[in-house]
């Protein structure tokens, strides 16, 4: 006797990008790190991990280029936070499951995908907190959403509070995925990581080295150890003592570094015993959060305005990030301590 096969469930994806992004000043779906913006890095992670479809959720009139493999979501309800982008998302499609992250993390990591729950939710904790932003929801929460819509509670904690929420504690590889990024010094704290990276950068010649050698004894007077890494295309070859890796060390770098292509962050700061900060000469075309410097007798360098936490120049730039003459090396080190106040050391 045939028997017919069981079709297992849809794995159905919602990306959250319905946000109005207010204290980012930008639609943080469209924010770009590593040449992906993060919901392209988002539906990149969902498709990797197979999913049968994906949505995004958006706030009504917004026009944004997908895959044809990925659908809109428009909220139906407006103003409700994540709460919203889950009735809008099951009120319209007849997926079983949503897999659910928010459009600004901008670390996920495959192997934090959980399974389907056997009740009506599974949700990282860290800590004590809560991770609601990626987790699995089942429909039958719907009932619940629509309940609280209508009392006007658009909690997340409330809603796992009232379903039958399976709580998962992440462990500590996990938990740089729970970084948010709501406002631009999030952002660039998010892309320096720990302990925080920066960049120098501008196009050879225009004097990286030469600032750093008043930068780097400027952060020293307020207390901070620093971490000086020369970035180079070239293959590592002993330099003399008046290349740019021996001036870094006579300006009080308390670690030094020449860092070549093969090498990358991650494995850059396990080279180096703990730090406050470290700062990379070059890198001009990476993640990092930057420092940008210009001078009238180089060519012009503009890098994607989000990564720069300031502009170092000889001459007034169309630009709304903070700008600070050559001779500012105290007021740059005083920004970078401000966005940076408990940077913590490196961990070996």
């Amino acid at each position: 006797m045939s028997t017919t096969p069981v079709t297992p469930p849809l794995r159905c994806a919602l990306i959250l990008a319905g946000g109005r992004s207010r204290r980012m000043g930008m639609d943080k779906y469209a924010l770009t790190v590593q040449g992906q913006t993060l919901l392209e890095r988002a539906v990149a992670f969902w498709t990797a991990c197979g999913m049968d479809r994906i949505y995004v959720s958006l706030h009504p009139g917004l026009s944004v280029s997908l895959p044809e493999s990925v659908t809109p979501i428009f909220d139906v309800v407006s103003d409700c936070g994540p709460l919203g982008g889950l009735i809008s998302a099951f009120r319209t499609t007849d997926a079983p499951l949503l897999w659910v992250s928010a459009v600004d993390m901008p670390v996920l990591l495959p192997d934090a995908v959980l399974d389907a729950p056997a009740g009506d939710a599974a949700v990282y904790r860290t800590g004590t907190s809560p991770q609601p932003l990626f987790g699995v929801y089942r429909r039958s929460i719907l009932p619940t959403l629509e309940t609280m819509h209508l009392q006007g509670d658009f909690r997340m904690m409330e809603l796992l509070r009232r379903v039958d929420t399976r709580w998962v504690d992440a462990p500590k590889r996990l938990e740089p995925m729970f970084q948010n990024w709501n406002t631009p010094e999030d952002l660039l704290r998010g892309l320096a990581g720990t302990s925080p990276m920066l960049s120098v950068s501008a196009w050879s010649g225009t004097g990286k080295t030469t600032f750093l050698e008043s930068l780097i004894p400027a952060l020293k007077r307020r207390g901070r150890t620093v971490a000086a890494i020369k970035h180079s295309h070239h293959p590592a070859q002993p330099e003399s003592p008046n290349k740019d890796t021996a001036r870094l060390q006579a300006a009080g770098a308390d670690q030094v570094r020449l860092w070549t292509e093969d090498l990358t962050p991650e494995h850059l700061r396990e080279t180096l015993t703990p730090t406050d900060l470290i700062l990379v000469e070059g890198c001009k075309f990476g993640p990092l959060p930057k420092l940008a410097l210009h001078r009238c007798s180089c060519p012009d360098y503009f890098p994607e305005e989000p990564t720069v936490l300031a502009h170092i120049t000889d001459h007034p730039l169309p630009v709304s990030r903070p700008q600070f003459s050559w001779t500012d090396a105290d007021r740059c080190a005083d920004l970078i301590c401000t966005l940076f106040p408990n940077a913590k050391p490196c961990e070996r």
